[in-house]
């Protein structure tokens, strides 16, 4: 049996462990979150080095994107430099490769409607893929990177204008530290006071959940949520606030969610990649078919 270890610096009451079986193989996949702290994530890719399969890493990047464009996080990077034999992994490969997959399934296998449809989306570095992917599917995209990330009252409505912010601001931003950028610990209940009267006004609400969740108005009828990581909390918390459709690109595991860096490290384990293998796009949905990899979705109303 092969372990995948999960090292996280969001909260630790999100932990998990569970087992998945593929053909010939069994993984045992458990998630250890450090409520924050780099140290702690530090010794945890230290001590287990060599000792697992596969280490996810989430939280935190250590690739962003714009199109062909990559930025490397610095403090990611150094994180999972301390690994000398176990690849460390964020989602960054599986997102490039799949998501546009996963939205040309969601429309054309289970039906979701995307034309002209408003989205407010939290985080395009993360998900630069996803996002072309929804504009390529007829919906309008307001881009929220700067609102969600650095507290800006600055949204952009084309990734063309996007882009050109993204590659003049990314070789400064990206070297900040991942606590001004992204809401780790209590930063995870502080709102953004201006936005709620867009998240209402949006037919679909896309990005990471973390940025989403204290933001989120009382009522979300009628609205499509598109995100990456749910605990079964989550899931419940959404359908209870009206979200009629809950989406991941991400399957299920025994009625949560895992992010894309567990999965991401689960298909490193299973295919047997070593560190610092660069899998291409071809050779990752390969093995995503192989799995029968399939995007989370639930009708609640």
């Amino acid at each position: 049996m092969r372990r995948v270890i999960s090292i996280s610096l969001c909260s630790s009451q999100r932990d998990f462990r569970a087992k998945i079986h593929f053909p010939g193989e069994e993984i045992f996949i458990e998630r250890i979150g450090t409520n924050g702290s780099l140290r702690k994530a530090r010794d945890l890719i230290k001590s287990l080095d060599g000792q697992v399969d596969g280490i996810g890493l989430g939280g935190i990047n250590i690739y962003l994107s714009v199109e062909e464009k990559l930025f490397i996080f610095r403090e990611g990077k150094a994180l999972s430099r301390f690994a000398k034999v176990t690849p460390v992994l964020d989602g960054f490969f599986l997102k490039q490769a799949w998501e546009e997959e996963a939205i040309n399934y969601l429309v054309h296998r289970e039906g979701l409607k995307l034309k002209n449809k408003s989205v407010i989306f939290s985080s395009v570095l993360d998900r630069f893929v996803l996002a072309t992917a929804l504009k390529q599917a007829g919906a309008k995209i307001l881009i929220g990177d700067a609102l969600f990330g650095l507290k800006l009252p600055v949204l952009f409505n084309s990734l063309g204008k996007f882009k050109i912010a993204a590659n003049v601001t990314m070789p400064l931003l990206r070297h900040l530290p991942i606590s001004l950028l992204y809401p780790l610990g209590k930063r995870q209940n502080s709102s953004l006071k201006f936005s709620k009267k867009l998240i209402q006004k949006a037919d679909i609400l896309a990005g990471d959940f973390h940025f989403f969740r204290s933001c989120l108005p009382k009522n979300l009828m009628n609205k499509i949520f598109i995100t990456s990581t749910l605990t079964s909390e989550d899931i419940v918390f959404l359908k209870n606030k009206g979200v009629r459709v809950l989406i991941s690109t991400m399957p299920e595991i025994n009625g949560r969610v895992p992010g894309a860096n567990v999965w991401e490290a689960v298909l490193f384990a299973y295919a047997g990649w070593p560190l610092d293998y660069r899998p291409g796009k071809e050779e990752m949905l390969a093995l995503l078919q192989k799995i029968s990899f399939r995007p989370y979705i639930r009708f609640f109303y």
